[in-house]
């Protein structure tokens, strides 16, 4: 299965500054690539690379995005596939924008990975 670049939304309840430790905690139980690439008031933004499809990953991270939210951390998140390109307004050197290129050559680099293991093994039957 080909790795995707998802991107993970999470609207705190409070502002991120009285919000404790809350970028460590969703990066410590994401357990795929992840770099944390937006923020703002009360808003993170994470950039994943993983082989899951967006249903799996939705199923796997729900239950520990749900306990955040009854523990009164978080008010929403929301998963999606991320774009081909962003821009914003500090153009291409958003940390945004570079996590994004970043975790696209993420995932070309395991794809090709995993195309060269299948196509080796094969060579080697014949």
């Amino acid at each position: 299965m080909p790795n995707e670049v998802y991107f993970l939304e999470i609207i705190a309840k409070n502002d991120l500054e009285d919000t404790g430790n809350l970028k460590a905690r969703v990066i410590s139980q994401v357990k795929c690539w992840c770099k944390p690439g937006f923020h703002a008031k009360r808003l993170l933004k994470f950039v994943l690379v993983t082989p899951e499809t967006l249903d799996q990953l939705f199923d796997r991270l729900a239950p520990m995005l749900e306990s955040l939210k009854d523990s009164g951390s978080i008010e929403r998140f929301v998963l999606h596939p991320a774009p081909s390109a962003v821009v914003t307004d500090h153009g291409k050197i958003d940390a945004l924008a570079h996590y994004l290129r970043a975790g696209q050559v993420e995932a070309a680099e395991r794809n090709k990975s995993q195309r060269l293991r299948h196509l080796e093994g094969r060579q080697r039957r014949v």
